[in-house]
């Protein structure tokens, strides 16, 4: 049996050298746990938060005073997409039917024909 050696320079079986680590599939270790927040992203979007009021305010003014068609519908289409959502698109394929998907597999001669 052979033998491997551990940090402490003891011995050690083949059995435990050769022993998998790290998670199983499907298995988590360390990180965060799904559904925490980055903190750092949280921080940001409280601040932003703050200004959130005011923003909406300042889009409402934009949309009704813009000397440009394009800002005041801009700011239109912002107000929509804050209070209701953007709209789904949906993905399709040709005349509405399911996107299909073709996969191109190609033989290669390596050794040139012989």
């Amino acid at each position: 049996m052979a033998v491997a050696h551990n940090r402490e320079h003891r011995p050690i079986t083949t059995s435990a050298a050769n022993s998998k680590r790290g998670a199983k599939p499907g298995e988590r270790r360390g990180g965060r746990q799904k559904g925490t927040p980055n903190k750092i992203t949280a921080d940001v979007k409280a601040l932003a938060r703050v200004y959130g009021p005011e923003a909406i305010k300042a889009l409402a003014k934009l949309m009704r005073t813009a000397s440009s068609e394009k800002a005041r519908a801009s700011a239109a289409s912002d107000l929509l997409d804050r209070g209701y959502g953007r709209p789904s698109q949906a993905i399709t394929g040709e005349d509405g039917g399911p996107v299909q998907h073709v996969h191109r597999v190609e033989l290669v001669d390596l050794e040139g024909g012989k």
